[in-house]
């Protein structure tokens, strides 16, 4: 199972994109550097930062950029 993100910047910045499950733990970085402005897509496949299969369940991807934070709630299937 994987699971798109796709975001947008107005201008060039540093971003971070992580997913948390929902009681708050780091899951997984997908992004985290700088990036040009302009439409970015990260691909979650599931599986935490040691490569270990995640369970099904609800997670939330949050976007941090210099302009704010933004969260989306994902939800895992296998």
């Amino acid at each position: 199972p994987t699971t798109t993100v796709g975001f947008a910047l107005d201008e060039p910045g540093f971003v971070t994109l992580r997913v948390f499950d929902l009681a708050g733990r780091l899951v997984r970085t997908l992004a985290a550097g700088q990036l040009e402005a302009g439409e970015h897509t990260a691909v979650w496949q599931g599986r935490d930062e040691a490569g270990r299969a995640t369970a099904s369940g609800v997670y939330l991807a949050v976007l941090e950029t210099a302009w704010g934070v933004s969260s989306r709630r994902l939800t895992l299937a296998r």
